[in-house]
């Protein structure tokens, strides 16, 4: 209700709340057997393990949020998404209604414009693709760009996370917002590893 009211007032366009759920495991596992299923199952992206005190936070992830080489840098914005078919055809019929939702594809362009807005030089085509993983489908539009000297990787990461589609937009009041109305830190939810 907060958010929604926050969104009535114009004070943000979009916010991305979050939820807390606790599983419990049938069997015990380590961190490594996670780390190893990821590794060797059908996810695509980059596995990670982080490990802080007694905390490991094991994902996998197939979005680039920054990388630099030199003064190149590449991103992408990954946001809107819709789950795969059991069959190409119906994998295709869902990603060309994906291409067609309004919503999705302003969420989307959400992303596109605070990229633009934080790198120089920006080379981002003007219509996404589809990113086909194993369960979902989501819009991927690949950046390149230039920095100036002296911006460095972590200035980039700083600038760039959280993205609209991890914290809504303008991403500033909307980070506000989710701390004043979340019960809980959001610890490492969607958080920047690598």
């Amino acid at each position: 209700e907060a958010a929604l009211a926050a969104i009535g007032e114009g004070r943000v366009s979009k916010v991305v709340l979050s939820r807390r759920l606790r599983l419990v495991a049938e069997h015990p596992f380590s961190s490594k057997d996670l780390l190893v299923n990821l590794i060797d199952g059908d996810a695509r992206g980059t596995v990670l393990l982080y490990r802080y005190a007694d905390v490991f936070f094991c994902g996998c992830t197939p979005e680039l949020l920054v990388r630099k080489r030199g003064d190149v840098v590449e991103s992408m914005c990954l946001a809107g998404t819709c789950p795969t078919g059991t069959t190409p055809t119906e994998s295709d019929a869902l990603a060309e209604a994906l291409m067609a939702d309004g919503k999705n594809r302003a969420e989307h362009d959400y992303v596109v414009r605070l990229i633009r807005s934080v790198l120089y030089d920006v080379d981002v085509p003007a219509v996404p693709e589809i990113m086909r993983l194993a369960h979902v489908q989501h819009l991927f539009t690949p950046v390149r760009a230039r920095v100036l000297a002296g911006i460095t990787l972590a200035d980039l990461m700083e600038d760039l996370h959280p993205t609209p589609a991890v914290a809504g937009t303008p991403v500033g009041e909307a980070k506000m917002l989710l701390r004043a109305i979340e019960p809980y830190n959001r610890g490492f939810y969607a958080g920047a590893c690598g």
